[in-house]
Parts: C-alpha cells; structure tokens; sequence
C-alpha cells in the first residue's frame, strides 16, 4: 500500500467570484493564476458553476462524511469566467460541477494557464466493494483531488452516486475506520450517465508482474524439504501450454503428513471475507492440493487461538492443468486427522494467509489465482 503526504491548497488562495465578472477573466492576462471559460453540456455559459483545485494526492485530513464530490474554493461569473491568481506551482486536479454535469483533470501549474474553453459533461457512478478488516463496521471510501468522502456499508459495499466523466482516471482509495490505514487504491474510469459497477472478481496472482514481497513456497513441517526455488522470484518461469508465465515449486517429502505452502500474507489482515463465493486457480503437478485459509501469527501460534480452514484435496496431474474452483462449502467437508479444521462461519472474518498445500509429489506448478466477491 502507498501512503501519501496529501496536502490541500489553501483556500486564502482562492478569490471568491460573484456573479459580475472578474479580473483576469479569459482574455485577460495574469500572472500566477489560471483561467478559464466554463460551458454546460448544451453549450451556455456555466453560470456559478462551482470550481476547487486540489493537489493531486489530496484527501481529507479527518474523516467527515461529505457526499459532494467538491467543497467549492470559487464561482464561475455570469458568462461562465473563472479566474485563480496566485497559485503555486505544482500538480492539480480541477474540478467543476454545476446541476450534476462536471468536469474534471489533472493540470500541471507554472506560472500561468489559460485553460480555455471548458464543456462540462452529465454525471457517472461508481459501486464496489472491499473486504473489511475483522471487527471493523465499515471503511472510508474517496477519490484523490476531490472533497468527496462516504463510508461502506457493514458488509463492505459502497457507491459514489455522483463522480465527474474525467479526461483522465480518478484514483480511488478505501482506508480503514479509523481513517489510517489505506485497504485499496484503484483506478476507475467513469462515463457520462453510466452507472458503473465494479467486477466481483480479482486476480490475486497471474505471474505476470515484477514484485512478488507477500508471496512464498516454503516447507509447512520439518519432514518437507523445498528443493527450488530458494528465492521465491526464481520460480517464476514461462509455460509453453499455458503461453504465460507460472509458478514451478519442487520439493521432497520424506512422510506421508508432510506439507509444503504456496501463499501469501493479506496486509492489513485479518479481514472479512463474508462475501466471498469462491477460489479458483490452475494447478498441474504430481502431488495433492488443496485452498487452506488461516489467521496464523506467532502470538496467535502460542495462545492456540489460530483458525484454518481447508478444502478437500485434489489430485494433479503433470501432463495437464486443472482448473479447480473452492466455495465456502466446500471447506471442511472432509476431515484431516493430522489437520484441525475450523468451520468457515468461525474463519471468514478472519482471513491473514491465503494458502495452497501440497501433499505428497515433487513438482507443483500454479497460475491464475483469483477471488470472487471478496476485493482487497
């Protein structure tokens, strides 16, 4: 997760406007300030169109709700003029809003900007979700550059009724109840009246990046050995079949209750996942696999107070993929004498360690994790 220095320009920056028109309009010549002439979507002058510059990583400093996408900092003049003076250099988002249409992007500020013409455009929405961590109500949910700021639902569903057709993407964060710790950052694109909703699925892992930190395939028991790679990094290999890259693991196991791992850790877990509806992946190998979801840590480990829950084995084979697909049903519906198995009620709402385990065998090879109905 990145953690930003989000600063919010000044309002004693900014010069109120009325609706008579006001020096250093378009046309007109300033020195530090920006200009511009704002339209509606029909081509009027956008009279008292409200307009806030914001840095480029701002957010609210303290979580207040705010459902308006813009506190504004000033008001566009009876033909539509706005005029800033005095800004300093740096990198902007602009935003104007007027009856529901908007306008909104990124600018790079040096010494002046005549930004034109500018045609707002009708309104967008976003709906989404993100996993909430264990025992929190509800997270926070806002756009970097805008004002706007609202919080999920129990459940860890939101929706951001009204947001600007960007000329760019907006950048939206979710940060946890207590406003510190950022759970997501992402990327959204939103249309002029299109209601977007976000898809319930998220790759967890395809190999296909370059940083693999929260990623690991180490042995679970001392009667297994991992024989490669020593660095996870190193595993990453390219697979003709797949036409893609995948992960290849090869170990030794000297009894038949020995286990590797291939997993990761959640930041910022434990969370819920109350709303997932399944795992799937692709896997070949000459071993047993199965989706192990725990909340281990050391202190956890010593109190006897960790959970994990599992689902069945499946069998690979090494001159096939297969495509296996784990639903919350699905864990502890058998029972491993040498594994203690917690319900899925007792473990979703508290998930650290998504894990693959292997059993018997000498080579796994895993591609295309992902999640359904869980973001994070």
């Amino acid at each position: 997760m990145m953690y930003r220095l989000l600063l919010l320009l000044p309002t004693v920056l900014f010069i109120s406007c009325t609706t008579e028109p006001v020096a250093g309009g378009p046309g007109s010549e300033t020195t530090n300030g920006i200009i511009a002439q704002v339209f509606d979507s029909e081509g009027n002058p956008a009279i008292n169109a409200s307009m806030a510059l914001r840095k480029v990583s701002y957010s609210p400093e303290t979580p207040i709700l705010f459902d308006k996408v813009i506190s504004p900092d000033i008001l566009a003049d009876s033909v539509g003029k706005i005029a800033l003076d005095s800004v300093p250099d740096g990198f902007y988002r602009i935003t104007i809003e007027q009856d529901g249409e908007m306008l909104s992007r990124e600018i790079t500020f040096k010494d002046s900007l005549n930004l034109g013409k500018l045609y707002l455009k009708k309104s967008g929405s976003f709906t989404g979700s993100v996993a909430l961590p264990s025992e929190s109500k509800y997270a926070w949910v806002g756009i970097y550059g805008l004002d706007l700021l609202v919080k999920t639902d129990s459940l860890g569903n939101f929706t951001l009724p009204e947001l600007p057709a960007a000329d760019d993407s907006l950048s939206l964060y979710i940060r946890n109840e207590v406003y510190q710790d950022t759970l997501r950052e992402k990327h959204i694109f939103i249309k002029s009246n299109l209601d977007l909703k976000e898809s319930n699925e998220t790759l967890l892992q395809d190999f296909e990046g370059t940083s693999y930190d929260d990623w690991y395939f180490s042995r679970d028991t001392v009667n297994a050995i991992i024989k490669s790679p020593l660095i996870f990094n190193d595993g990453i290999i390219y697979d003709s079949t797949r036409q893609s890259k995948v992960f290849h693991g090869s170990y030794e196991m000297k009894l038949t209750w020995a286990w590797v791992v291939f997993g990761m850790t959640i930041k910022n877990g434990p969370l819920n996942f109350n709303q997932l509806d399944s795992i799937s992946f692709r896997a070949k190998g000459n071993g047993f696999i199965r989706v192990q979801l725990e909340n281990w840590d050391k202190e956890s480990e010593v109190a006897g107070t960790n959970l994990k829950t599992y689902s069945p084995y499946k069998m690979l084979t090494l001159d096939k993929w297969s495509y296996i697909v784990v639903k919350p049903e699905n864990f502890c519906e058998v029972i491993d004498e040498n594994t203690n198995c917690d319900n899925w009620e007792a473990t979703k709402r508290y998930v650290k360690q998504i894990h693959l385990f292997v059993n018997s065998g000498t080579d796994v090879y895993i591609d295309d994790i992902k999640l359904y109905g869980v973001q994070f």
